[in-house]
C-alpha cells in the first residue's frame, strides 16, 4: 500500500503586533511558478486583473473590524493599516490577505494582530 500524501494550501502565517492609533505598513511579494520548460526558479505573479482584499476580524465569524488598504504594484501588494482602525481594533484579533481572479480565491497571508497601549496623546 503507498504512503498516504498530504497537499498542503495553507496562507503563510504573518502575525502582527502592532501599537494601536499608529499606522503600519508591510510588502507582500506574490510569486508564481515558471512556465513548462523554463528555469525552474519562481517568476513574478502577474497581478492583473486580480483584486486583493485584506480584512480584520475577531474571528472567521464575527463582524467586521477593519480593513487594509492595498495597492499593487507589478508583482507587489503593499497593505496599509490606518491609524483610525488600529485604534478601534481590540487588543487581539486576526486578519488575512486574498486575492479574487474570477472563480478562484487564494489566502496569502494569515494571522493574528495583537495590540499594544498608546502613550502618546495630543494635547
Amino acid at each position: 500500500m503507498a504512503d498516504a500524501v498530504t497537499l498542503v494550501a495553507l496562507p503563510a502565517t504573518v502575525n502582527l503586533d502592532l501599537w494601536r492609533g499608529d499606522s503600519f505598513a508591510f510588502d507582500i511579494e506574490v510569486w508564481g511558478q515558471p512556465e513548462p520548460g523554463d528555469p525552474p526558479t519562481p517568476v513574478p505573479y502577474d497581478l492583473t486583473g486580480a483584486v486583493p482584499h485584506a480584512q480584520i476580524r475577531v474571528s472567521p465569524t464575527t463582524p467586521l473590524l477593519g480593513e487594509f488598504v492595498i495597492t499593487v504594484d507589478g508583482n507587489i501588494l503593499t497593505l496599509l493599516l490606518l491609524p483610525e482602525v488600529s485604534a478601534s481594533l481590540p487588543r487581539r484579533s486576526r486578519w488575512d490577505v486574498d486575492l479574487t481572479e474570477g472563480d478562484r480565491v487564494i489566502t496569502l497571508a494569515a494571522g493574528t494582530i495583537t495590540l499594544d497601549g498608546q502613550i502618546t496623546r495630543p494635547k
